[in-house]
């Protein structure tokens, strides 16, 4: 043989580098004592060379055909496939009766990893470290954490990609275009929600025209104008106040620089000093000043004064003398403490195009409502309180000379405003024009007042003259005393359907609510009100009912239609503290018996559905200024003055940011958001709103959106270091909760204590109930539970099926993966369980007697036909057909995931197993006849051998001993010592003989999902680390997340590139 012959030459002369540092036996932990020709070749030569050598190469694969033992080395696509084969005991083939030993395996898998691959156990590579975005998950939870609202905002953002199975990856984590506009949105709905900001009151301004300055002054054209800048001396102008109060002077000012200080600038008012300042802004981008100061109503007196006047004499290298602009003077009159207190946050009920009746015939129901002709759009509205309010309409018009189209606009019967219409189909116009209402239902009217069609031209053609509405608005005054959320910024029940124009439909049937939860400040009566419609469907009737916590207030009914919303609430005393306020829909079920109410509707039987436009909560006049909640409570956790404003804005910033990045802020970071803030107060924004712009741009950053880690090396594969301790905190808080780190991990890193206090924080963080995102996220995409909701049996073989059974098949798995992690159970009880959890529901399904009711308790399986999540019902329905059970995706889904050892690809053009007629018999004989073709067989051996063992099962999971009337042999074999009786039997088998390769494909697992990235060769000295340190905690669950977190690859990085290619 060629390979042989290589030995007396090159395969000797490595010998004699490799025998130099080894005497004696090998040692799989030190691979580097390994030698090849002592002990990687004759297991070759015993167990390989018959297939894969002299002129044999089963598989492609041959052993004997490189010229040099570095040719050979070199093929690592030869040693990774060797190397799996027998990691899982594929090679040689079960049949052959010459099997190597379990430490002749581990020898030929270590050399492969240290000759070939070159890694190293006793120097893990951490691998690289991608930088990946938080996915929809990730964004969910930690704008929870963040900011404290209850919506996911994530919801409406592009599916995530999954890779490796799973959706945190970031090498798949893509940026589509769409994704930017959906974060700008859901950053302006998570702040609406989470900061009140005030209404700002009538003030009315005058501006001061600085060319009325006296003194050394020049003109000059700055960014908003011209100005007037003075070197030296004081610049003073006269002007009059119309009434007595605080008033308040905004300046824009900058200065030209001369020296090393900056302009320092003194302003008086009738001689008094009212504010003095460093000015560093340029021209260009003057610096904002604000003050205030009590006048009477008369004449007055203000002046500039530069503090610190220079010069620029030759040889300094400055041309110009230092220069004080004044760029822009405006005066606010106090406000009217009238107007003040009447004003309100203003929120908006939209009429939907659907809502609006008569005009034209549409195309469909949400197309835009047309009117060419005498016939109107009419709409009913309802509103909760009397007062001033606004009328917003979006229109569209086809222009027909030689008039302008011009729409006459009705509420109650009485002309509010003609206006012409604006606007066409590429860009709609919004009009907006005040009317007084008082509460209740109004009537709006809207009609052409000048209908026209052209005369027919010489082909037959006209036009027509004609306006369209997309939708009407109309906007309340909403007093301080008064909370008021829409749909998308509450607890939305789990059937309700967001209707997508500010309505949300909840369904009776399901008895859907809408909820949000209430900080009271104070003791005191409260009004939960909400604007709502029904559609009854025959005489059943809609009741809404209003609940505190889980008592009920009130309940009416609802007998509003689409075309006629109306407001319903309950008025309650309400203690101090938090509350969740809730509104349900029930079925009318007066005259019903006891039984009959209790039953639920299904199916045809489904009747009605009620539309909630919002909820609000009005609180009484003297709790209006405590009338905040406490997510805007948490990020402004300083008051702020008049004076202290800009400093109070600069610390809530910068706390709100260094939450938001995970991680300390700069000084320049926090003056780049502070920009953002000065540009909003300058555009006339309160206090709040000015933080609310910088916030902003923190939701949107990608210090936020991103997960990096600073780097000295980047571009350097062999720079290993220990990530930082903020980086390590944001590592385990997204791996153990999808979301951000807590107040004690921060303060942890903070202190650089982080690591040494490591175990006892994931003890900590695994208790915690946010670990319950390790069951949604790690456990529904391990377990594929997510494609459950994909999953559509035949419904005439399977009727039972519907979306409560499959929603308790999948909390049968979540809970069971719970109970391990809470209760710090072996991670062997995945697979042997004696006991599970069921509703009444599922029982029934399974036949399990003594349970009643929709809450799921714990029951034993002792006696039963079940053990694990091989026999639940969720694994044993994504794994069937529509039809029928399928023993291959059964088996093959055992192989990928709780194996880790996948069959190999299908063979190309064979078709599938009903398109085969010349197989007969059951569906077992069937698959025999099927595996006897030696192309199949490779595939079909151990997957369907497992896929039967669980036969007893239906497509939906129910127990069978017999399919079309034959008796069903769940019994198999994986090989001659591995053989089992049936699906019991088949877990324990899995849990012991099978115990190194499931645990395996565990750590691969989790550590692929805690790391968020595929693990790749040099990963494996790590994953065999981690299962070693497993069996010495007893293989515990609280064990494996230890020890994944405390491997080098979680607790290090390093340079991008591959580190292994240079030869040791």
């Amino acid at each position: 043989m060629k390979f042989l012959g290589l030995t007396g030459a090159v395969l000797l002369a490595f010998a004699s580098v490799a025998d130099a540092a080894f005497f004696g036996s090998a040692s799989v932990k030190d691979p580097a004592k390994l030698s090849y020709p002592k002990d990687v070749l004759p297991l070759l030569k015993k167990y390989c060379f018959d297939c894969h050598a002299d002129g044999a190469k089963k598989g492609g694969v041959e052993y004997d055909r490189y010229k040099s033992h570095a040719e050979l080395l070199a093929d690592r696509k030869l040693w990774d496939q060797t190397l799996v084969n027998v990691r899982n005991r594929e090679m040689p083939p079960p049949d052959k009766k010459k099997q190597p030993t379990l430490d002749e395996r581990a020898i030929i898998q270590a050399w492969i990893d240290y000759e070939v691959f070159k890694t190293d156990p006793k120097n893990p590579d951490p691998g690289r470290v991608t930088i990946r975005r938080l996915n929809r998950a990730e964004y969910n939870n930690t704008i929870r954490d963040l900011v404290g609202v209850n919506f996911k905002p994530a919801e409406d953002f592009p599916a995530d990609d999954a890779g490796y199975g799973f959706d945190n990856i970031g090498d798949v984590l893509s940026m589509p275009p769409v994704l930017l506009e959906k974060y700008l949105t859901a950053a302006d709905k998570i702040l609406a929600q989470a900061i009140v900001i005030p209404p700002v009151p009538p003030v009315r301004s005058t501006k001061l025209d600085p060319k009325l300055l006296d003194g050394p002054v020049e003109t000059y054209v700055g960014a908003t104008g011209t100005m007037r800048m003075f070197t030296k001396g004081t610049a003073t102008m006269r002007f009059t106040t119309a009434k007595t109060g605080q008033h308040r002077l905004r300046l824009l000012v900058a200065e030209r620089i001369s020296g090393q200080e900056s302009a320092r600038m003194e302003v008086r008012v009738d001689g008094a000093v009212k504010k003095t300042v460093s000015v560093n802004g340029t021209l260009e981008s003057p610096t904002l000043v604000e003050f205030e100061a009590p006048l009477n109503a008369g004449g007055h007196t203000l002046s500039f004064g530069l503090l610190n006047p220079h010069d620029g004499p030759a040889g300094t290298g400055t041309k110009y003398s230092r220069g004080l602009a004044i760029e822009q003077i405006e005066l606010f009159d106090p406000p009217d403490p009238a107007e003040a207190s009447a004003s309100g946050r203003p929120t908006a009920q939209r009429i939907a195009a659907r809502q609006l009746k008569g005009g034209n015939d549409t195309t469909g129901p949400d197309a835009p409502r047309r009117v060419s002709g005498t016939k109107p759009l009419t709409a009913k509205f309802s509103v909760a309180r009397a007062g001033e309010h606004r009328l917003r309409l979006s229109t569209q018009t086809r222009h027909v000379a030689p008039e302008a189209t011009r729409m006459e606009i009705r509420v109650d019967g009485k002309v509010l405003q003609t206006i012409e219409v604006r606007g066409d189909t590429d860009l709609s116009h919004i009009a907006e024009l005040p009317l007084q209402l008082g509460a209740g239902t109004h009537e709006l009217s809207l009609a052409l007042v000048n209908p026209y069609t052209t005369p027919k031209d010489s082909r037959g053609r006209s036009q027509t003259r004609a306006f369209a509405v997309d939708w009407v608005e109309v906007v309340e005054p909403t007093p301080n005393a008064v909370v008021r959320l829409l749909p998308d910024l509450l607890l939305v029940g789990y059937n309700a359907k967001l209707q997508g124009d500010g309505w949300v439909a909840l369904n009776s049937t399901e008895e859907d609510d809408v909820a949000f939860d209430f900080l009271a400040p104070r003791d005191g009566e409260y009004f939960l009100r909400t604007l709502a419609w029904a559609k009854p469907n025959g005489s059943n009737a809609m009741v809404l009912t209003f609940q505190r916590d889980k008592e009920i207030l009130r309940q009416v009914k609802v007998e509003a239609d689409e075309n006629a919303p109306q407001h319903y609430g309950a008025k309650f005393r309400l203690p101090a503290g938090q509350h969740r306020l809730r509104v349900v829909v029930l079925r009318d079920k007066a005259g019903l018996s006891s039984e009959d109410a209790a039953k639920p509707l299904t199916g045809k039987q489904q009747k009605g559905t009620v539309n909630v436009h919002h909820l609000e909560i009005e609180g009484p006049p003297e709790a209006a200024a405590e009338m905040v909640p406490e997510t805007h409570r948490r990020i402004f956790f300083k008051r702020a003055t008049r004076d202290t404003e800009p400093q109070v804005a600069r610390e809530v910033i910068g706390a709100f940011a260094k939450r938001a990045y995970r991680r300390p802020v700069t000084p320049a970071e926090v003056e780049r958001l502070m920009k953002l803030y000065d540009l909003a107060r300058m555009g006339g924004e309160p206090f709040e709103g000015g933080v609310a712009q910088a916030l902003k741009a923190v939701l949107v950053s990608p210090n936020f959106l991103f997960r990096g880690e600073l780097q000295p090396e980047p571009d350097n594969p062999k720079s290993i270091h220990a990530v930082n301790e903020f980086a390590l905190a944001s590592r385990l808080s997204y791996f153990l909760w999808s979301t951000m780190p807590d107040a004690e991990l921060f303060a942890l890193a903070e202190r650089g204590q982080l690591r040494k206090n490591f175990d006892a924080q994931v003890r900590r963080m695994l208790a915690d109930p946010k670990s319950r995102a390790l069951v949604e996220n790690f456990a529904g995409q391990w377990l594929q539970l997510r494609n459950l909701a994909i999953i559509q049996p035949d419904k005439k073989l399977f009727p039972s099926y519907d979306a409560k059974l499959r929603a308790a098949m999948t909390r049968e798995t979540e809970l069971l993966f719970e109970n391990v992690l809470r209760e710090d159970r072996s991670v062997f009880e995945f697979l042997t369980a004696d006991y599970t959890f069921v509703n009444e529901r599922l029982a029934k399904h399974y036949g399990l007697a003594g349970v009643t009711g929709e809450d799921f308790q714990r029951v034993s399986l002792k006696g039963q036909p079940r053990a694990g999540v091989l026999t639940h019902a969720s694994i044993l329905t994504l794994t069937s057909n529509p039809t029928r059970t399928s023993p291959v995706k059964r088996g093959k889904w055992v192989l990928e995931n709780l194996l880790a050892t996948p069959p190999p690809p299908p063979v190309p053009n064979v078709p599938e197993l009903e398109q085969q007629k010349q197989l007969t018999g059951t569906l077992r004989q069937k698959m025999e006849q099927h595996r006897a073709n030696p192309t199949c067989a490779s595939c079909h051996t151990k997957m369907d051998a497992i896929g039967f063992g669980l036969e007893n099962y239906d497509a939906i999971g129910a127990f069978r001993s017999q399919d079309a009337g034959a008796a069903i042999d769940p019994s198999g074999e994986l090989s001659v010592a591995e053989k089992f009786q049936g699906p019991v039997d088949l877990a324990k088998l899995l849990a012991t003989k099978k115990q190194e390769d499931y645990v395996r494909c565990l750590v691969e697992k989790l550590l692929t999902y805690s790391l968020g990235r595929g693990l790749e060769y040099y990963d494996r000295p790590a994953v065999k680390g981690i299962a070693d340190g497993l069996a010495k905690r007893r293989h515990t669950f609280s064990g494996l997340v230890l020890e994944v977190v405390n491997s080098v690859p979680f607790q290090k990085r390093r340079g991008e590139g591959d580190a292994h290619v240079a030869s040791r």
